[in-house]
């Protein structure tokens, strides 16, 4: 083989690595938007934001691009395993153009950890602490006003685990997500608010998405590094075999 040829070989295996992990995007992206929380069901509620005071890496471009994103249904049958409501790969977060091929699935919501025990507290107080059977959330009591005039307030959170997937290179890297939200009342509040039949409870929510590194690939850096090194072994052979004929 020729020295150009070889170098040519080198280029383009350089390049493979690259072109196919160009368009998915790493970092964090935050969203924002409204909800609707009931016993069976987290309904989304438009307008949606991009928070970019918490977006980094790749995702920063995406400032002024809109999302779509689903509702999830039954969300204690679905703690734990794939949400049955949502097939596998669908776009549960979906970018419109430019970055139209660009989509988060969900596949895990992670089971809430807060117990029920403090469910039932009465009466409301600060610290408390709830997770509701077979529920996502984390519900917890914080204070709102001062320490003389205390506020009870909560905040709920869930957490959902997945996939973004690139649909122009047909990629895909791990992503987790952290949905939170707040109230002006007590979670105790809430949760008789939501109580069947047909409860619900309207609020605001941020959703935090980081990319994950995908189990046992390289990241497209790693990959870059290798194939650079080993371009300058083989380009320091073909320099030593041109010395020797010298």
């Amino acid at each position: 083989m020729t020295k150009s040829a070889l170098v040519l070989s080198i280029a383009a295996m350089v390049g493979i690595p690259m072109a196919a992990n160009a368009s998915l995007l790493t970092g964090t992206v935050t969203l924002s938007g409204g909800a609707n929380i009931s016993t069976g069901s987290i309904t989304f509620v438009t307008p949606f934001t991009i928070d970019f005071s918490g977006t980094s890496g790749g995702f920063v471009p995406l400032e002024g691009d809109s999302f779509s994103i689903m509702n999830i249904t039954n969300p204690p049958d679905a703690v734990g395993t794939l949400n049955s409501s949502i097939p596998p790969n669908a776009d549960f977060i979906q970018f419109t153009a430019p970055d139209a091929n660009i989509s988060f699935s969900l596949n895990f919501l992670t089971p809430g950890s807060d117990g029920v025990a403090g469910c039932s507290a009465t009466p409301p107080a600060v610290g408390q602490v709830c997770t509701p059977i077979n529920s996502p959330f984390n519900l917890s009591n914080f204070n709102a006003g001062t320490a003389a005039n205390p506020i009870v307030e909560s905040t709920a959170g869930f957490t959902v685990e997945g996939f973004e997937t690139d649909s122009l290179t047909n990629t895909t890297i791990p992503i987790i997500g952290v949905f939170s939200t707040s109230f002006t009342v007590p979670y105790q509040t809430v949760l008789a608010n939501v109580a069947p039949p047909g409860g619900v409870q309207g609020t605001s929510f941020t959703a935090q998405f980081t990319t994950l590194a995908p189990t046992g690939t390289p990241e497209p850096s790693a990959w870059l590094d290798f194939m650079m090194g080993f371009g300058m072994v083989a380009l320091g052979a073909i320099y030593r075999k041109k010395l020797r004929k010298a």
